[in-house]
């Protein structure tokens, strides 16, 4: 799977240590301003990039996400949300480790189960934009999907 958007041009390999990273982190704390990934390998050569993967250089796998306009969700309860595509960083779609995070794992299985409702909890919101970027690129649909609030009252503690 992250090979075919490596490919298609919509994901690329990115080789920060975490000491970088945690040092970009500290910068924007620093400014108080919220951390985003600087797409520093985005547009890195993909055979260069290929090489050094080879070479067994750590690195993950980052969504080339939208850079500007808008990301429009559809929410079965909340209808229309719109998040400004400048504030979505490209996230992590296989970590350093090989393994795929809750994002990309969830989107996959969401789109090969053939799932055409997706039921989440309201903390999910602010990922949404990630979810239906994923898919969006993935498969060119999403599913219907709806965000419930976390709590039910009773229910929740049956």
């Amino acid at each position: 799977m992250a090979e075919q958007l490596i490919a298609a041009g919509k994901a690329y390999y990115a080789f920060e240590t975490p000491e970088e990273i945690e040092a970009a982190r500290a910068a924007a704390q620093a400014q108080n301003r919220p951390y985003l990934y600087d797409r520093h390998y985005r547009d890195y050569p993909l055979e260069k990039a290929r090489a050094r993967v080879a070479a067994g250089e750590t690195h993950v796998v980052r969504l080339a996400m939208p850079t500007e306009g808008i990301i429009r969700t559809h929410d079965a309860l909340r209808g229309i949300t719109d998040f400004d595509a400048a504030t979505q960083d490209d996230f992590i779609i296989i970590k350093s480790d090989g393994f795929a995070p809750y994002h990309l794992s969830a989107m996959v299985d969401d789109h090969d189960m053939q799932i055409s409702h997706v039921l989440r909890s309201t903390e999910w919101l602010s990922s949404s934009p990630k979810h239906f970027s994923f898919i969006t690129r993935r498969a060119g649909s999403r599913p219907y999907s709806s965000m419930w609030p976390g709590s039910m009252g009773r229910m929740a503690r049956s």
